[in-house]
């Protein structure tokens, strides 16, 4: 059995399922386990239509996620060197406005 191939199919449970007489209800007429059964395979039925819908999602999701745990990386690396430019930035902003402020205040007291 492959990965495409499903259990229902490889076992034969698949020409019971499109059976109309094959319905939980009708069938407790004849059994209470055989009821139990027929609910069993009808949701085996339904898993295997979903997780053939669901998996290739989850690969899509998986490389979704590697790839933006990638771009995170790459954002994280930017936002330190921006963090680091502007803390530069910020410094050299200081020291000019500290000169200016200093020789606005010579003159200042020197035109007193």
């Amino acid at each position: 059995m492959n990965g495409s191939d499903s259990c229902l199919r490889v076992c034969g449970c698949a020409r019971y399922i499109s059976n109309p007489d094959f319905d939980p209800s009708l069938v407790k007429n004849a059994s209470n386990a055989c009821e139990g059964l027929c609910k069993w395979v009808r949701a085996l039925d339904v898993y295997d239509r979903v997780i053939k819908i669901v998996a290739p999602k989850k690969l899509k999701l998986a490389t979704a996620e590697a790839e933006l745990a990638t771009q995170m990386k790459k954002l994280n690396a930017k936002r330190k060197q921006l963090k680091d430019v502007s803390l530069v930035f910020f410094f050299a902003n200081f020291l000019f406005f500290r000169d200016v402020t200093c020789a606005r205040v010579k003159v200042f007291l020197y035109k007193v």
